[in-house]
């Protein structure tokens, strides 16, 4: 739950990286400077393609999200809790350094990422959204689908929703539809991605909103609650904001008793769409789940038992070795 007062609209803020280290720290590639936005499918040259390529991303966020008590703003809000999303166009060095998914494909394929939030609300965290100097849509779309990882959405089967787990081009909002939902870290089973948005970030009230791009936007949450009337339970911060409910800090990387693994941190999406079993850009985060914890204390049990059965080979060398010893004249 975050510290907004009663009414105010969340507030996510999309920094487009522009060269600098990023202004908010990140559980991912916290120390890696993200490299400047470029994007191929603006009109005109240099800034002024920057400048189309944002208003078409911002068309669609803005369609997507017109019904959602939030705001957009490319400036830090003010004061109150916010999303961060860190967007830019290709990020090798941030790639490389991903955690390999379930399948154990390649991380430098991954489009985007977002931390391990045990489905709940977390404004505070940042995401990122890798691979947004394409066209207009993905881009959209990854914005969209790694804030509502923030908000704890999971993802869904179905390919018109955003929280499909691949990139497509069916993708036309958060479905208000009951869909079945993928992996199911959450144990939902179903998902309504529309509702649930509604549901954490409340209903717009009415009114055209003010866009990042042409107007001046109203304080981000201000005045703050105390904190002792904001009803969350997180305490302390770490890396990321607000330390997660129910989240163990690990050296800046969440670990969330009973979402993941123990151990584990969430792995980015496969490649191959589970649909089609066709090889898609990845567009979010899969979820480490039991299968992962499983195999990797199967590998460990059999190391200790190849290590137990070595040893007791060795100790049976040495004791022949000591009564030929013993038997000689």
């Amino acid at each position: 739950m975050s510290g907004r007062a009663p009414g105010k609209p969340a507030y996510l803020w999309l920094w487009y990286a522009d060269g600098s280290p990023a202004p908010v720290d990140s559980q991912y590639c916290g120390d890696i400077v993200p490299p400047a936005y470029k994007c191929n499918f603006g009109s005109g040259i240099d800034g002024s393609r920057i400048d189309d390529c944002r208003q078409q991303v911002q068309a669609l966020l803005e369609a997507w999200y017109k019904d959602f008590n939030l705001l957009f703003t490319l400036t830090r809000p003010p004061s109150g809790d916010f999303y961060t999303v860190i967007i830019t166009s290709g990020w090798a060095k941030c790639q490389q350094t991903l955690p390999p998914n379930e399948a154990g494909m390649d991380p430098s394929k991954e489009a985007g990422i977002a931390p391990g939030n045990g489905c709940i609300d977390n404004p505070g965290q940042t995401a990122l959204a890798i691979e947004c100097g394409s066209n207009a849509h993905d881009c959209a779309t990854l914005i969209a689908h790694e804030h509502a990882h923030l908000v704890g959405l999971e993802h869904t089967a179905s390919r018109t929703d955003i929280m499909y787990p691949t990139l497509l081009a069916s993708a036309a909002g958060f479905d208000d539809n009951s869909d079945t939902t993928v992996d199911d870290a959450c144990d939902l089973k179903t998902q309504n991605s529309y509702q649930q948005m509604l549901s954490t970030l409340g209903a717009w009230a009415g009114g055209t909103k003010p866009s990042p791009l042409s107007a001046a936007l109203p304080d981000a949450g201000a005045p703050d609650l105390p904190a002792a009337d904001r009803g969350d339970t997180s305490t302390g911060s770490g890396s990321v904001g607000p330390t997660p409910v129910g989240n163990d800090g690990d050296g800046g990387v969440g670990v969330v008793s009973g979402f993941d693994g123990s151990g584990l941190v969430r792995p980015t999406l496969p490649t191959v769409d589970p649909a089609t079993q066709t090889s898609e850009k990845r567009g979010g985060c899969n979820l480490a789940g039991a299968r992962a914890g499983a195999s990797a204390s199967a590998s460990i049990l059999l190391l200790l038992l190849a290590l137990v059965v070595r040893r007791n080979l060795l100790r049976g060398s040495a004791a022949r070795a000591r009564s030929t010893s013993t038997r000689r004249p």
